[in-house]
């Protein structure tokens, strides 16, 4: 099943939305835009590009730091859990 297409469990948004809003000042200005539309909005690298005029290399590039920065928060609640 595509993620479009994902049905969250009851209180999997909200969860989420807490997790988010927690660690959102984790990030750095285009890190956050690489979270906001690529892993939640589900955009493109090329849809992201066009609509913040720069190449998809640049797009590219937010997300490693991203990644990153989400694999040590989610590292950090699984051990308060």
């Amino acid at each position: 099943m595509a993620d479009s297409q994902r049905v969250d469990a009851p209180g999997e948004k909200e969860g989420n939305d807490i997790f988010w809003n927690r660690i959102r000042d984790k990030f750095m200005h285009n890190q956050w835009k690489w979270v906001q539309f690529y892993i939640m909005d589900d955009m493109s690298l090329k849809e992201i590009a066009r609509q913040e005029g720069v190449t998809i290399e640049a797009v590219k590039s937010w997300g490693p730091g991203s990644q990153e920065e989400i694999a040590a928060r989610q590292r950090s609640v699984s051990q308060v859990v």
